[in-house]
C-alpha cells in the first residue's frame, strides 16, 4: 500500500478552499514561482543590470569595427607606397585600387541592407569580418598588383560595407534619442583608427614587409570579429517599435465566463510606418525629378572626388617634399587628430551653429580649397604639418555633414531614398581617384596639377552649396516657413505633439 503526502497550501483571502480548480491553480503558480526561483534568478539580476546600459556595450563595439576597418582604408595611402615599391608598378594603377576600394564600399551600401534584412545585424557583420580577414589574407600571396582589384578591392570593399554601414545602423536602433551623439562617437572611430593604424602600419612594412603586414592585419580584422558577440538580437528600438497584438479579454453575456476576443489588428505608430516597395519608388522618382537633390548628389562627388587624394596620394605627396616614410606616417596619423577634433566640434556644435548644414559645408568647402592651394607653395615642415591637421578637420567636418544637410534639404520623410541616392553619387565621385592622383603624377612626374584640380573641385562644390542654401532658403520663405536649427526644434515639437509616445511593457502596449 502506498501512501500519498498532500501538502496543503496558503489559500488567498476570499478564495473558496472547497473548489478544487482554485487549489491546483495555486498549485501550479507555485511550483511556476519555484521554478523562477532556482532557474531565473540569476537570469534577472543579470538581465536587471544590462539592458540600461547594454547600448553603451554595443556602441564599443561598434567603434572597435569602424576604428578597424576604416582606420585600414584611410591609411592605404601608406599601404600604396610599399605596393608601388615591391610591384615596380606606376601611380595610376595603384590609385585605381585604392579608388576602386571606397566606391565599392559606398555602392554596395543597398546589398548590405538587403542582407541585413535577410540574415539579421549580427550574421551580416560577423560575414563582413570574415570576408575582410580572407581579403587581406588572399592578397598577401597574389603575384601581382591587379590582382588586387579582386582580392582587395571588391572583397575589402564589401566587408568594409557589411561592418561598417550595418554596425551604424544597428547603434542608432538603441540611440534612437541620442542620434547625433552616437553618429559623432562612431566617426571620432574613424580618427581614432587613423591616428592608431597610421605608425603601426608603418612600422610593420619597415620590419616585416609587405605580405605579413597584411596578414598581420587580417589577424586583426578577425579579432575584431569579437565585437559581433555585443550585437544581441531585438534591440530595444525595435521591439519598441515592433507589431504588438494585444488579445484583449471581454465577458460572454450568455454563459458568463471570460472568453477571449478577436486579436487586435497590427498597429505602429505612423510616424515610422515603413514604406512599401511601390511607394518607395515613387519616392525615388520624385527626388530624381527635384533640382535641389542633384545639386546635393553632385556635392558629395565631388567632396569625394576631391578626398580621394588625401586617402590615396597623401604619403607620396609628402615623399615628394623631401619626407621619409615615417615622417609621412607621423603626419598622416596627426590628420587623424584634426579628424578626432573636427569630428568632436561638429558633433558638439553641429545642431547649434545658426546656420544650414549645407551654408557650413560651404565655408569648409572654401577653407579646404585654401588649404590645399597653401600645399601647392609650403614646404616647410611646420607649415605642411599644420595644414594636414587642418585638412583632417575639414575632411572630418565634410564627411559627417554631407548626408545631415540632404535630410535638412529633403526632408524626414525621404531621408532614406534621398540619402541612397546621395551615397551612390559619392561612390561614383570616388571611382575615378585613381585618375586625380596617380594618372596626373605619371604624366608630369608632379603633383601639382592634382593639387590645382581638387582646388577647383572644392570651389565648385563651395558655389554649388550656395546656390542650394539660396534655393532652400527662398523655398521656404514662399512657404512661410523657419529655417535653421530653429526649424528642427519645431518640427520635432509638432511631431511629438501629433504622434502619442508609446511604451511597450513584456506583451502589453499602453499610450500616454
Amino acid at each position: 500500500m502506498t501512501e500519498k503526502l498532500y501538502t496543503r497550501l496558503a489559500v488567498a483571502e476570499g478564495a473558496s478552499t472547497a473548489d478544487g480548480e482554485q487549489t491546483k491553480a495555486t498549485d501550479d503558480q507555485a511550483a511556476t514561482e519555484s521554478t523562477k526561483g532556482r532557474l531565473g534568478r540569476w537570469r534577472l539580476v543579470f538581465g536587471k543590470i544590462r539592458r540600461p546600459s547594454w547600448k553603451w556595450v554595443i556602441l564599443v563595439g561598434a567603434f572597435f569595427l569602424r576604428a578597424t576597418f576604416i582606420g585600414i582604408l584611410a591609411n592605404y595611402t601608406t599601404l600604396s607606397v610599399k605596393l608601388r615599391d615591391f610591384y615596380g608598378t606606376n601611380e595610376e594603377i595603384i590609385g585605381w585600387v585604392g579608388s576602386l576600394t571606397l566606391s565599392v564600399r559606398s555602392l554596395s551600401s543597398l546589398l548590405t541592407a538587403a542582407i541585413a534584412v535577410k540574415i539579421g545585424y549580427r550574421s551580416t557583420v560577423f560575414l563582413g569580418v570574415l570576408l575582410g580577414a580572407i581579403s587581406l589574407m588572399l592578397s598577401s600571396f597574389v603575384p601581382g598588383v591587379r590582382w588586387y582589384f579582386l582580392t582587395f578591392s571588391v572583397l575589402l570593399g564589401v566587408a568594409t560595407s557589411l561592418t561598417t554601414f550595418t554596425a551604424y545602423d544597428y547603434v542608432m536602433s538603441y540611440f534612437h534619442k541620442r542620434s547625433v551623439q552616437a553618429s559623432g562617437l562612431l566617426a571620432i572611430a574613424s580618427s581614432a583608427g587613423l591616428m592608431i593604424i597610421a605608425p603601426l602600419m608603418e612600422s610593420l612594412l619597415e620590419s616585416i614587409g609587405l605580405h605579413n603586414t597584411l596578414r598581420a592585419f587580417a589577424g586583426v580584422v578577425l579579432l575584431s570579429a569579437l565585437s559581433t558577440f555585443t550585437f544581441r538580437p531585438s534591440p530595444a528600438e525595435k521591439r519598441r517599435m515592433s507589431v504588438i497584438q494585444v488579445p484583449p479579454t471581454a465577458l460572454d453575456q450568455d454563459t458568463c465566463n471570460w472568453a477571449p476576443a478577436e486579436p487586435a489588428a497590427p498597429w505602429k505608430p505612423p510616424v515610422h510606418a515603413k514604406k512599401t516597395f511601390r511607394e518607395s519608388m515613387a519616392v525615388f522618382s520624385r527626388i530624381l525629378r527635384s533640382p535641389d537633390m542633384w545639386i546635393l548628389g553632385v556635392v558629395g562627388l565631388t567632396l569625394c572626388l576631391a578626398s580621394t587624394f588625401t586617402y590615396l596620394n597623401m604619403v607620396s605627396f609628402l615623399n615628394t617634399l623631401g619626407l621619409s616614410v615615417k615622417t609621412s606616417a607621423f603626419t598622416l596619423s596627426m590628420m587623424g587628430v584634426g579628424e578626432f577634433v573636427g569630428t568632436a566640434l561638429s558633433t558638439l556644435l553641429g545642431d547649434r551653429v545658426p546656420l544650414l548644414k549645407m551654408e557650413v559645408l560651404a565655408i569648409v568647402s572654401l577653407v579646404a580649397a585654401m588649404v590645399t592651394a597653401a600645399l601647392t607653395v609650403v614646404t616647410v615642415y611646420p607649415g605642411v604639418l599644420t595644414l594636414v591637421i587642418v585638412m583632417g578637420m575639414c575632411r572630418a567636418v565634410y564627411n559627417l555633414m554631407v548626408f545631415p544637410s540632404v535630410i535638412e534639404c529633403m526632408g524626414r520623410h525621404w531621408k532614406l531614398e534621398s540619402c541612397a541616392f546621395c551615397s551612390m553619387m559619392c561612390g561614383i565621385g570616388y571611382l575615378p581617384g585613381g585618375v586625380l592622383g596617380g594618372a596626373l603624377f605619371d604624366a608630369t612626374g608632379s603633383y601639382l596639377y592634382s593639387l590645382l584640380v581638387c582646388i577647383a573641385l572644392y570651389l565648385i562644390t563651395c558655389l554649388l552649396l550656395v546656390w542650394g542654401a539660396y534655393r532652400f532658403r527662398r523655398s521656404q520663405r514662399a512657404l512661410g516657413q523657419t529655417v535653421g536649427p530653429s526649424a528642427a526644434i519645431e518640427e520635432s515639437k509638432a511631431e511629438e505633439e501629433q504622434i502619442k509616445d508609446v511604451y511597450v511593457v513584456d506583451e502589453i502596449m499602453t499610450t500616454v
